[in-house]
């Protein structure tokens, strides 16, 4: 009986009460244990290895875009200047250096790439998970990337352009220009003029490649009289310091300097050539043989592998041909 004088059921005594209870927050699910906008090493290997398969690109993930372009730009002029000094015979000599501050600045670009995508709060694929493995495919790209590129220029280079020589026979026939050891590079589609140093195959020799100086031109009529100078079209003509007076070849099977002395008229596509060390020197004066379809001691244009335009190794001795 409640205080009103009613009785109540006895059933509705026990009848369960509702109580609110306090509201709490949903459990976060697995996927967001990580904030994909938090800084990390993950994100700036990331950012390291997309900038070696592409300088710029690293950064350029990591939101700095304006970064990202600047430092392709920059590469894009650092090549340009590389490839300009393989081709021009001006600038061949400053080939490897410019190479190489290619090289460190590709590694510095990465490395900047890489702290700016440690700072950066870019998602960058969300997961770290997955930004190390998507790191992890791109090194073996990298290579992939950059083998065929360095293959590729390095045939052009040797079938095209230059290709590098190690100094053996020439010792001897071109001292003092050429040393033991040097290493030189060699253009293939440089202009030939008069003392041009010129790698070429002797025509009893057609498997070896030698070093020698251009002295006659096509069509031009050359005589060795005495007095140490050669006569081109009947005009004696002043010797490069490093070939000095010009001595009779210790064999010499030709006479270029008798009485009255013996010319060479040379046709179109001929040349003659011989070596700074004229007493010693194995050149157009004295070969024995000759090549198919032309006369004794010339040299024709196919013949000349190319022009040599510097020495580049060791780096005491290195010089440009004048």
């Amino acid at each position: 009986m409640d205080p009103s004088g009613e009785t109540k059921p006895r059933d509705a005594a026990l009848r369960p009460v509702s109580v609110p209870m306090a509201w709490t927050a949903p459990r976060p699910q697995a996927a967001l244990d990580f904030d994909p906008a938090e800084p990390g090493w993950d994100k700036g290997f990331l950012a390291l290895c997309a900038s070696l398969l592409l300088p710029g690109l690293g950064p350029a993930m990591a939101g700095r875009r304006r970064r990202g372009v600047i430092s392709f730009l920059i590469f894009l002029l650092m090549l340009t200047a590389v490839l300009a000094c393989v081709i021009s015979t001006r600038f061949l000599r400053l080939t490897p250096t410019a190479a190489a501050i290619l090289i460190v600045y590709v590694l510095i670009q990465a490395t900047d790439a890489f702290f700016c995508g440690r700072r950066s709060h870019s998602h960058m694929l969300g997961n770290p998970t997955l930004r190390v493995c998507v790191g992890i495919l791109l090194l073996p790209t990298i290579a992939i990337h950059y083998f065929p590129a360095l293959a590729t220029v390095h045939f052009l280079h040797r079938h095209f352009v230059w290709e590098r020589f190690a100094t053996a026979e020439t010792v001897e026939a071109m001292s003092p220009t050429f040393e033991a050891n040097d290493i030189y590079l060699v253009h293939r589609h440089q202009p030939i003029a008069r003392w041009t140093v010129v790698l070429l195959a002797p025509p009893d020799q057609p498997y070896t490649l030698v070093v020698r100086r251009i002295v006659g031109l096509p069509g031009e009529t050359v005589v060795f009289p005495d007095g140490g100078r050669v006569s081109i079209n009947g005009v004696r003509l002043s010797t490069p310091t490093l070939v000095g007076q010009i001595a009779k070849p210790s064999h010499a099977p030709l006479d270029y300097s008798g009485s009255p002395p013996a010319p060479i008229k040379l046709g179109v596509d001929e040349y003659f050539v011989i070596g700074d060390n004229t007493g010693q020197a194995y050149d157009s004066r004295n070969w024995e043989k000759v090549f198919p379809g032309h006369q004794t001691g010339v040299v024709p244009r196919d013949k000349i592998w190319g022009r040599v335009t510097c020495i580049f190794w060791p780096l005491n001795r290195a010089q440009a041909m004048q």
